[in-house]
């Protein structure tokens, strides 16, 4: 035995006649009855040791596996009761085509043709009743199979996956219909909703396609149509909103599909947002738009069958104010001033309350000043370390707001802004840990916005400043108001700022950047130069 079996492996053994190796191993006595043998005795048909090894292991791994499955009575009883399942599955697939059997005298019996369509949708009421009594998951289960063999609705079992084999068989075999006569179609329909709606009841999460959530779609949608980053990133933002909402005021601690989102949810949501006082009656319409997009899209690409419908068409926005309501306003002379003195209270290097790093608080008080002399919008700002260049003589804006990249002069009031960038400015303020259960670690100028921002809006309340319609976004029409009344201001001077191209300018820079000639960046200087706020 040692002679042909070097390594000793277990349950191996070699033929002494045939040279042939064998798998032999003894069945332990509480699986005996069930398998129906005390020993497996198997030829592995090889004469190669190696190939015998091979072999003898799979077996060795194959058994061990099903003995694990008949360790205990109750796993025994499982087993058998699966395997009995099993062979229940494999005759109800038989029965369709079936036309003769043998009965118990051994005669051959012709057999009726199978009723696939019973009208076993009358008995949901005592099916749901009975499942009542089980714990949820069995319920669920239950409810789910009667939906598919009594209404034909599969998407549950889908969505489940967790079928038994019987219960599939089922499901391939029945062919229910809804019924022709008026009282019964009304009945069908009214057990068939009311079913449905316990198994939502009970599903939760696991009846979710993971696929056909808002963020699921936004994600494909913004891969299909190459999404600027700003937009994904103020999907992301509605999204959270809505599910917000959903978890706080609808009990949902799990995303939804949108077949699940209907015009009455929406119009609860709507009044949800509508007693937001922070939020305005243009932000509810950002809120809609990104849904709107996504249901169109799952529509017109039939994402999800039965979804004809866009529920959002259906909510009554509220009317938004008149353009000139809603345009951000400059800060007045004295606004600014108050607004200066305290940003350098809150992000300057003595601040020891505060909990923004010291880089941070350093790197937004740079922004907030060359906000106020160069026109650039807070995320443009952000966006230079990646997106630009800064010399002691000018800024390079190359991704922007309005598509068109622009020089802008360093003007004197920012001479410093060339020392901050060349001295790690940027990646100084970049958060290393965990904020609101995300991880950070990595530059990202949107965040770094949204972050100034947040800051801003604190500093703005200190000094009182209650508009809503002055927020950090204004800094550019506060330069804008005081460039204007400079000595030798022109329009031109104004698009170089703030890279808003006249339509009738369009053709000419079209391709090209703003304020690439240095005689035009040395006069549009001179203007920032100019100008004073405290």
């Amino acid at each position: 035995m040692t002679l042909h079996n070097p390594e000793k492996i277990p349950y191996l053994e070699r033929c002494k006649r045939t040279k042939l190796y064998r798998y032999q191993r003894r069945v332990p006595e509480y699986a005996q009855k069930i398998i129906g043998k005390k020993t497996w005795d198997q030829s592995l048909k090889t004469r190669d040791y190696v190939e015998a090894v091979d072999r003898a292991r799979a077996k060795t791994a194959e058994h061990s596996a099903l003995l694990e499955r008949l360790k205990t009575p109750a796993k025994r009883e499982k087993y058998q009761s699966d395997k009995e399942e099993e062979f229940a599955a494999m005759v109800v697939r038989m029965r369709p085509g079936m036309q003769r059997r043998i009965g118990d005298d051994g005669k051959l019996l012709e057999v009726p043709p199978m009723d696939r369509d019973p009208g076993t949708w009358r008995t949901a009421p005592d099916t749901m009743k009975h499942a009542r009594t089980l714990p949820p998951k069995q319920e669920l289960r239950q409810l789910a199979y009667h939906l598919a063999t009594a209404f034909d609705d599969r998407k549950t079992i889908d969505l489940l996956n967790d079928g038994s084999p019987l219960g599939d068989a089922l499901v391939d075999v029945m062919r229910p219909t809804r019924p022709t006569d008026p009282t019964d179609a009304a009945m069908y329909d009214a057990f068939k909703t009311a079913l449905g709606a316990r198994v939502n009841e009970l599903g939760g999460s696991l009846l979710v396609n993971p696929d056909h959530t808002l963020t699921a779609f936004h994600e494909k949608i913004a891969e299909i149509r190459n999404t600027k980053p700003a937009t994904i990133a103020n999907h992301k933002v509605t999204t959270a909103k809505f599910n917000a909402f959903l978890r706080e005021k609808k009990g949902m601690d799990y995303e939804p599909s949108i077949a699940s989102i209907t015009d009455t949810l929406l119009h609860e949501y709507l009044d949800h947002l509508l007693d937001d006082p922070n939020v305005g009656n243009g932000s509810i319409h950002k809120y809609f738009d990104g849904m709107k997009s996504v249901f169109n899209h799952a529509i017109r690409r039939k994402k999800i069958p039965g979804l004809i419908v866009n529920p959002v068409d259906f909510v009554e926005m509220p009317a938004t104010q008149p353009v000139e309501k809603s345009m951000y306003l400059p800060f007045s002379k004295t606004e600014i001033v108050r607004l200066w003195d305290e940003v350098q209270e809150q992000w300057g290097p003595h601040n020891t309350r505060s909990k923004l790093a010291e880089g941070r608080r350093a790197a937004f008080l740079m922004a907030f000043r060359v906000l106020l002399w160069s026109g650039l919008r807070p995320v443009e700002f952000f966006w230079l370390r990646d997106h630009g260049e800064v010399t002691p003589d000018y800024i390079y804006a190359e991704r922007v707001k309005t598509d068109v990249p622009r020089y802008i002069p360093v003007s004197d009031h920012i001479s410093d802004f060339h020392k901050f960038v060349r001295n790690g400015g940027f990646d100084a303020c970049i958060f290393n840990g965990t904020f609101r259960g995300e991880q950070y670690g990595k530059y990202n100028a949107e965040k770094l916005k949204e972050a100034m921002r947040r800051s801003f809006s604190d500093i703005r309340k200190q000094v009182g400043i209650k508009d809503k319609r002055k927020v950090l976004y204004s800094t550019k029409d506060t330069l804008m108001q005081r460039l204007r009344g400079v000595k030798g201001y022109n329009t031109y001077m104004e698009v170089v700022v703030t890279g808003h191209v006249r339509k009738m300018e369009k053709g000419r820079h079209y391709g090209g950047i703003l304020g690439d000639d240095e005689k035009v960046r040395a006069k549009v200087k001179k203007g920032l130069d100019r100008v004073t706020y405290w």
